[in-house]
């Protein structure tokens, strides 16, 4: 979400160029409601994202990694090994073996790693990284390695060397994935892949409101302002004054939700007396009435401006439809006026509704409330799959007992969903990695033929009830036979589940990656259509679809 820009007024020089008189068009004035704001007299600053960057080890592949580095980097994995090895897993997988015989075996990559932090990130703020093989490296590919912990340090944008700071940012473990979607059946780089959701912030990122008119009793009023909206008992100062600017600390339950926190600072007024904040109230209803109506900054306002706007938000989202409606009920959920759900109930099960998927987001932050939850479990057999995908989302987080999860010891995790209407195959990584399939007792066609080279054969022959599995360790290594029912999920299982060394009593899988299942199964069921269902993907980096 984007700071808000409409709370923000913007005055325009009309001049004249080489003597011509013709005058340049001013954009229209903001709303009288939606003036005397934070916002018109302070902008943010600290609230640009930043690059980090940082050298890792990855472990745990099959012979196509190398150690080649310069000198300064291979001390520094020397450092990290010592420092992370042991919480990393990384001594567990090489317990005789010292940090130069870790670094050289093949098994091992020596890593670039980049990331960029989002603006305004807090503390424990997750994000993707990326990781590259150097240039003339012997590595082959990264494909089922694991990054070791590492420390990521902020760098000028687009370049690389010097850290900026001499403090890390945040760090960076976790399995590698590699992308698995190419366009016109080209092969992806091996070699460069991303740790979804692998890095961790490790501070707060100093936010400042810059005062456009430097003054040290405004930033005071700014900060009595804030602190009298938003602190309490937990959080007594969220904002403090400076001479030019006031700094601002996230609240506690604003940390998942950190830019909405800034866009509501924006849309404050200066002033909280309460005639009039009275007239306020009655100026922003009105402007909610307009055709043009601008309702994002004007459901800010209201929950700037907090409970006092509750009886005028309560007969709007009761009496009105469409957007105001909704944006009347969101406001009034936001100020814990929990009636407000059943509106948004109703706004999320119309398939006509303007505002059906926003209010379906809305259920999904509240799943915990049991009018909500129903909602969204009713909502996981809608025809639209970005509804679908909203419901799961919100109870996964809850952990609903309709989900069954399956955890896959290399990282990532199987949700089954019994649901009735198309099945759908999603490859989820907003964030723990996971494979979600929607579907009741659904099977694989029977007759099929599916190879994925140097990986995977699967087959089956006509009217049988199972499929036969040959998995290939690696190019011009030894094969593997494993058999499933032709149930999806069993499937999906199979080819998930790690390998098991003979002679173990335990039934064995494929040991896919999740890169590698993800690449699969969109083929099972796009291309091949082994698997009769619908594939989706959900917030892959942009830059992994090819």
């Amino acid at each position: 979400m984007k700071i808000t820009k409409s709370i923000i007024i913007i005055s325009c020089l009309i001049t004249c160029i080489c003597g011509c008189k013709q005058k340049e068009q001013t954009p229209p004035a903001a709303s009288p409601a939606l003036q005397d704001m934070i916002g018109s007299i302070c902008e943010p600053t600290g609230f640009a994202s930043v690059q980090v960057q940082g050298y890792s080890l990855v472990w745990g592949l099959p012979g196509t990694g190398s150690g080649q580095c310069s000198p300064a980097v291979k001390e520094q994995m020397r450092q990290l090994i010592h420092k992370y090895g042991k919480d990393s897993g990384l001594h567990n997988r090489y317990p005789e073996m010292t940090a130069d015989q870790i670094i050289e075996s093949p098994t091992t990559a020596v890593v670039m790693v980049r990331g960029l932090v989002p603006a305004g990130a807090p503390k424990g703020e997750k994000f993707e990284v990326q990781v590259t093989a150097f240039p003339n490296s012997q590595i082959t590919s990264l494909q089922g390695g694991i990054l070791m912990k590492t420390e990521l340090q902020v760098v000028a944008p687009g370049r690389t060397g010097q850290p900026l700071a001499s403090r890390p940012t945040a760090y960076a473990e976790g399995p590698i994935f590699i992308n698995p979607f190419t366009k016109d059946n080209q092969k992806s780089d091996p070699r460069y892949g991303v740790v979804l959701n692998g890095g961790e912030t490790i501070f707060d990122r100093n936010i400042q409101l810059a005062i456009l008119q430097p003054d040290y009793r405004t930033a005071q009023l700014i900060q009595r302002r804030i602190n009298t909206r938003f602190g309490g008992m937990k959080n007594p100062k969220i904002a403090e004054a400076k001479r030019n600017s006031v700094a601002l600390q996230i609240p506690d339950e604003y940390r998942e939700e950190y830019q909405r926190f800034i866009n509501l600072v924006l849309g404050l007024y200066l002033q909280d007396n309460p005639g009039y904040l009275e007239k306020k109230v009655l100026e922003l209803n009105e402007a909610a009435q307009k055709p043009d109506a601008d309702y994002e900054a004007i459901s800010l306002a209201w929950e700037g401006l907090g409970r006092i706007c509750l009886p005028s938000l309560e007969k709007m989202y009761q009496s009105s439809t469409g957007k105001l409606q909704y944006y009347a009920a969101r406001t009034a959920l936001y100020l814990e006026n929990m009636k407000a759900i059943d509106t948004l109930i109703q706004i999320a099960m119309d398939d006509s509704h303007p505002c059906q998927l926003p209010a379906a987001r809305d259920l999904k932050r509240n799943a915990a409330d049991p009018s909500a939850r129903a909602c969204l479990e009713k909502l996981l057999n809608s025809s639209n799959v970005r509804l679908r995908l909203l419901a799961y989302d919100g109870l996964s987080k809850i952990k609903d007992p309709c989900i069954m999860s399956v955890a896959v010891p290399s990282g990532y995790q199987i949700d089954f969903l019994e649901t009735t209407g198309t099945n759908l195959a999603c490859v989820w990584t907003a964030d723990q990695p996971r494979i979600v399939f929607f579907g009741r007792n659904a099977r694989c066609h029977d007759n099929v033929f599916f190879e994925s080279k140097d990986l995977i054969t699967i087959n089956s022959r006509p009217n049988e009830d199972t499929i036969k599995i040959i998995r290939q360790l690696g190019p011009g290594q030894k094969f593997v036979t494993l058999s499933s029912s032709n149930q999806v999920e069993d499937l999906i299982q199979t080819l998930a589940m790690p390998l098991v060394k003979p002679g173990v009593k335990k039934r064995s899988g494929a040991g896919l990656s999740f890169s590698q299942l993800a690449g699969v199964l969109y083929r099972l069921c796009e291309d091949n259509q082994v698997i009769p269902a619908e594939f989706r993907l959900h917030r892959v980096p942009e830059d992994l679809i090819g």
